[in-house]
Parts: C-alpha cells; structure tokens; sequence
C-alpha cells in the first residue's frame, strides 16, 4: 500500500489498477480537462497539469514503484527520507521529476496512441473532427506574444464578410469596382513579438510556472501555480524593448484597397473570394494569436429594380409587369417604347396588326434578359405583361363606326352568334326578362365591404375583388434567395 495516493486519486483510479485502465482514465480525464475545452480558465489549467503528471509517473513501472513506496519520484525527496530515518538533517524537494510539459505529454499521448501514427487517424479524431479534438492547440496568450504548449499548431482565421450592393444595369454589363478594408497583419519590425528583445523571468526561470513544497512530519507535499511575475509566459518585455512600430500590439491595423471585379449576370448572394487576404493576427480573451488568414468573401446584394424582376433559377429571364398599352394599338398593332431596361438602351416593341393584346396578355422578346453566367453572349428572354388602358369614353360617332365595321368582321360575328347561342340555350318559353342600365353612382369598394355582415365574408370580397382588379396578379418567381433584393 503506497503511503500516498493522491496521483491515484487525480485519475480516478485505484492503487491496484493495470497499466491500461491507468492509460484509459488518464485518456478520459485529459479530454475533459484540457483547457480549449473549458475556456482556458485557470482552474482547468491546473487540472490539466495535475491530471498530465500523474500519468507521467503512473505510466512508468519504474517511477510507479518508486512513488508507491517513497510517495515521490524525486531522488532529493527521497533521498530525505532516508537521511530522515537514518537521523540526517533533511534538504528541499520537488514533487514532481519530470522536465515534460503537460501539452507535450496530452500531444505524446494521442499522436503515438497504439496502432495510430498520427492524431489524424486516432480512435478520438471522428469525435472531434479533422484529428483534433479541440480545434486548436492548448496555449497561453501574453500581450505580444505566445507560449504554446502541445505541438504549436496554427488555426485558422475567421472570414471577413462584406455585402456588395449592386444594380440590375450593373450585373448586366459587369463592373469593377474598388473596396477599401481594414485588417490586421503581423507586425514585421518584431516578427509579430510586441517587443524587440525578451526577458526571461528571474521569478520561474522561463518556466511559466513555480513550485511551492511544505514538509509536514515524514510526508512532503507539492504543488505547482501559475507564476504570478510573467503570467505563465516564462518571459517579459521592458518598457524601453516595446516595439515602437506596433507599440506592443504586435500587430498593425493595414488598411487595403481590393479592385472587384462584377462579372456579367451574377445573382443575389453570389460570393466573390478574396483567399488569404483577412486578419494575420486576431485578439481573444487571452491576448493576440497569430492564425492561417481566412478569406476576404464579398456577398452580392442586388438592389430592387422598379420595373424588372429577375426569375429562373439562373436568374437569367426579366419579367416586366404592367406594361401599359392603349386600345387601338391592342386592337390594330402600333409600337410601343420600354425604358429604364438594363442595357441602358430604348426598346421598341412593334406589334403587329391582328395580333390583338388583351388584359394581362403576356409575352416575350428573346435574348433580352439577363446575361446567363460563365455562358459568354447567352442571354435569357424578357417578358412582358401589358396592361391595357382603356380611354374615359368614345364620341358617338366613333361609336356607330366602330361598331358597324365590327359587325362585319368574321371573327365578331363568330364570337357574337356562339354568345347569344348559350343565353338562348337558358331561355325557356314564357321566361320573364328584367331591362336595366348600370350607374356610375357608386360608394368605394371600402365603404361596400364596411356593410357586409361577417368579418369573414368581408375578407373573402376584398381578395376577389383586389384579384379581379391587379393587373399584375400572377405570381413573381425568383431564383433562390433572390426574393429580397430584385
């Protein structure tokens, strides 16, 4: 029975226990406590620290041994002990013999896990993603600079993100255009230090770390804090070594101008990416880190267009809505003119006589879309919706002229004789038949649905009778998220 088992405990192990449950716990406890995982607060860190040299000595059957009898695996402290017992004046000791750094032995651990070469391919790296389970190494972080324990990997910086607003006559003929943004880049002067010159600690001797031992009777306990002087960073920088270029930040804020380029039909929320142009260095709760940059990602964000809409999947087609167009062009053909399209260029539409335009008639002109992307000089198609203005009245005259050459049309004559066929159909021999005449003296739609007993009935009035009256009822289609920003 060992006179101290408190590295036992720290594992959650018995004193009896095998190599492998000692591996397995230290495995379990390591993760839980590991810094990254826990805020890098200070308790967590000196968890770590105790759970790393526990196992350090526990692992190895020599210092086992020598723990389990003399509860120390330090030759002084044991060599106290035997001066001790023999009457010998006793000297200072360390708990702990080990020179390894805890993130040094987390790295050992996991990288050389039996049956694995690297921490890539471990049994714990698809818990964790990419072979790391905690995304990025264990380290303390000091005002210019950094001490990092484990194997010093770098991760990656976070994206800059930037909406690029842009016009419809815009994302027809491309454009470049000229983005201003600041980021922060490694100082060089100091190589990213904050400093020209570092100090080691007098304090922990660069260590980062002090041990206090307390001698009670013929036990001897140790334990290990934060060094208070430097921080746990093992160096410090005078006032008169502060780099004057960054003035200690290790950093310097750099402020770019970027030439974008707009490329012919992109949509809303094409991405343009700028890689490696974000932040060299970021700051945290624990200072300045240095990091991978990440990428400069520029959103499209197209503004709403007041006459064409964008539709497809592509984006490629425009809808016109409430084209207006008079009645004797619907009726006999004419031209009619579109502005505002985004080329920038007047459209003349003819129509051609006989082609009669209706109430909502739609229709297309091919090839004057948008510019299909990545498909150099294909276009899509444009549609037009028309909405037809009829005059405030006609002169008797033209009444009686219109009508008598209407009459003599085959087609009115057709559409005439198969009208009156259906109401005859629903004439029976004695049916009695009401005359009437329509009145302009009329209340607004508001003021007749205000009148109409349910609330719901009330609804059900306004929506047919706001159907039967817009113009531009049929549904917009948009392609993708571009609803918002048309």
């Amino acid at each position: 029975m060992s006179r101290d088992t408190r590295l036992y405990e720290t594992l959650n192990v018995s004193p009896d226990a095998t190599a492998s449950e000692i591996k397995r716990a230290y495995k379990v406890m390591a993760l839980k406590f590991h810094p990254d995982k826990n805020g890098h607060s200070e308790n967590a860190k000196d968890k770590f620290q105790e759970v790393s040299k526990a196992y350090e000595i526990l692992a190895d059957e020599d210092k086992r041994i020598m723990y389990d009898r003399y509860g120390t695996v330090d030759e002084y402290a044991i060599q106290e002990q035997e001066d001790a017992a023999h009457g010998a004046p006793a000297t200072s000791s360390s708990f702990f013999g080990s020179s390894m750094s805890p993130g040094d032995l987390f790295a050992q651990f996991f990288d050389n896990f039996p049956g694995h070469s690297s921490f890539g391919r471990s049994p714990f790296a698809s818990a964790f993603g990419n072979g790391d389970p905690f995304g990025s190494s264990f380290s303390y972080r000091g005002g210019g600079g950094r001490n990092t324990y484990g194997s010093g990997r770098v991760s990656r910086g976070p994206d800059i993100k930037h909406n690029l607003k842009c016009t419809l006559a815009e994302l027809y003929d491309s454009k470049v255009t000229k983005l201003g943004l600041n980021r922060r880049r490694m100082c060089q002067s100091c190589q990213g230090q904050g400093s020209l010159r570092k100090r080691t600690c007098k304090t922990c001797r660069g260590q980062g770390q002090q041990t206090e031992t307390r001698r009670t009777g013929p036990m001897v306990q140790t334990w290990t804090q934060t060094c208070p002087d430097c921080g746990g960073l093992g160096t410090f920088t005078k006032q008169t070594d502060i780099c004057p270029e960054c003035r200690g930040e290790s950093y310097i804020k750099e402020r770019k101008i970027f030439d974008v380029e707009v490329s012919k039909g992109m949509c809303h929320g094409q991405t343009i990416v700028l890689p490696g142009e974000a932040d060299e260095l970021i700051k945290t709760s624990y200072g300045v880190e240095k990091v991978i940059p990440g990428d400069v990602v520029i959103t499209i964000d197209q503004v709403k267009d007041p006459k064409f809409h964008r539709v497809n999947r592509y984006g490629c087609d425009l809808v016109m809505g409430n084209c207006a167009i008079d009645l004797s062009t619907s009726l006999c053909g004419g031209d009619i003119y579109i502005d505002g399209h985004p080329s920038g260029r007047l459209l003349k539409v003819s129509i051609i006589p006989g082609e009669l335009i209706g109430p909502n008639c739609l229709k297309s002109i091919q090839d004057m879309g948008m510019p299909k992307y990545g498909n150099d000089g294909a276009k899509g198609n444009l549609y037009i919706q028309f909405q037809l203005q009829y005059p405030v009245g006609l002169e008797p005259d033209t009444i009686s002229k219109l009508q008598s050459v209407l009459l003599q049309d085959r087609n009115i004559q057709s559409q005439i004789q198969s009208q009156n066929a259906k109401v005859y159909e629903k004439f029976g021999d004695f049916t009695e038949v009401d005359e009437h005449v329509l009145s302009n003296f009329v209340p607004t739609m508001e003021e007749i649905t205000s009148r109409t007993a349910s609330s719901n009935e009330r609804d059900y009035i306004k929506r047919k009778w706001k159907r039967s009256n817009d113009s531009s009822s049929t549904k917009r289609r948009h392609m993708g998220d571009s609803s918002d920003s048309d």
